[in-house]
């Protein structure tokens, strides 16, 4: 796999897991409540307990997204650059 095919496929990453990150912090700031009684259906959590799950979460989720997604892209990126000169 070339250097090429490496920086796109982890841009593509990057940015379907941003998409991912955006929607899910948009959807806790703004459907709280439906996501907390959505939830309720399968697991039983008090409103403080899914409050912080749903925080530990999207914390997780972010920096699995940066280590993994967004770190090598950039380092793939200064490698791409430093290449053609």
């Amino acid at each position: 796999m070339s250097l090429a095919q490496l920086r796109a496929f982890f841009g593509w990453c990057t940015l379907i897991n941003l998409i991912w990150l955006l929607y899910a912090s948009f959807m806790a700031r703004f459907a709280y409540n439906w996501l907390w009684q959505w939830s309720n259906q399968w697991i039983f959590l008090s409103n403080e307990q899914f409050h912080i799950v749903l925080y530990l979460l999207i914390g997780t989720f972010k920096l699995i997204f940066i280590a993994f997604n967004l770190v090598p892209y950039i380092a793939l990126a200064i490698m791409s650059r430093k290449h053609r000169v």
